[in-house]
């Protein structure tokens, strides 16, 4: 019985091991991150997707992964091949300016613990969209907060 619950526990912890090297690489993110910062720049700036701050230097831009990596780890991610980790990480749909203040609030978070002050129809949108196209699986609370947010959202 104890080697079960050894079997199990291990089982577990290996399926929720996070590790962002898994993901994408530190050379990769320079490139990736370049690529999004001239995307996203306007007239000079920067207006973080997630309160509308405007952002004057590349240097206080964050990007951040709207799905984030841990969270899309733990909810299914940790099964997809090297590949299909490293195309979501550099999926420029999953990719936004973000003031470091709103990045660092957010952090790994799920919809049940961080919507952003504007653009929520967007965040909704987009979470919803993303989690169908690489098979995240949001539960519980997320789940219900999505599917809500989605009704209240005006259509298209």
């Amino acid at each position: 019985m104890k080697l079960l619950a050894f079997a199990l526990a291990a089982s577990l912890l290996s399926a929720s091991t996070y590790n962002r090297s898994d993901w994408i690489s530190a050379s990769q993110w320079k490139k990736t991150r370049q690529k999004i910062l001239v995307r996203d720049q306007v007239d000079g700036h920067w207006v973080c997707k997630y309160s509308g701050a405007l952002i004057e230097s590349s240097r206080k831009v964050d990007i951040d992964h709207v799905i984030p990596l841990k969270y899309a780890n733990e909810h299914g991610g940790n099964q997809f091949s090297p590949d299909k980790k490293r195309r979501f990480a550099n999926d420029d749909s999953n990719l936004v300016s973000a003031s470091a203040h709103e990045n660092r609030s957010k952090g790994d978070d799920g919809l049940s613990q961080y919507l952003p002050a504007k653009n929520t129809c967007w965040y909704y949108r987009h979470w919803d969209y993303m989690s169908r196209k690489y098979g995240i699986k949001l539960k519980g609370a997320d789940a219900s907060i999505l599917a809500k947010g989605l009704a209240s959202c005006p259509a298209k």
